[in-house]
């Protein structure tokens, strides 16, 4: 069943919320009166041609150089990349075997398994074994001795 609107009367009434103007727009048509509507303007007014974001780094240290505040151009949002150095490491069919199943079963990569369960020991391991703290100038001992 289409629902019935009762026409919108010019002027518009002037609402005091916008839920006030929801429940009038629900209930009634604006159709015989679009073309009296005045031209709506930008809620947001255009921002100058270039946009505090896009600096080069070099003007932004310029900036920064003379005392100005540069806190507008960054986020705080990152995240610290440890960099990767590739290994190769030989394994017997068992183990990858053991791997891929594991990695099948919780929709991973192998190598994600692998760095899961490598991150894991190496944890255990310092969890139970406390470092020994060196005094500043101390020499490490050699394991040949």
């Amino acid at each position: 069943m289409r629902k019935k609107f009762t026409p919108a009367k010019m002027p518009l009434r002037k609402f005091a919320s916008d839920k006030e103007a929801a429940g009038y727009f629900e209930t009634h048509s604006l159709a015989g009166v679009w073309n009296q509507l005045p031209e709506a303007q930008p809620a947001v007014r255009a921002t100058s041609r270039r946009s505090t974001k896009s600096l080069p780094a070099d003007e932004i240290a310029a900036k920064a150089t003379r005392g100005e505040d540069i806190s507008a151009y960054f986020t705080n949002k990152f995240t610290v990349v440890r960099p990767v150095r590739r290994v190769n490491v030989d394994l017997n069919q068992g183990m990858l075997r053991e791997l891929d199943a594991r990695a099948a079963r919780l929709n991973v990569s192998r190598q994600a398994v692998i760095k899961t369960l490598l991150g894991r020991a190496l944890e255990q391991e310092r969890g139970s074994k406390p470092r020994a703290k060196r005094k500043a100038g101390e020499a490490r001992l050699s394991r040949r001795d």
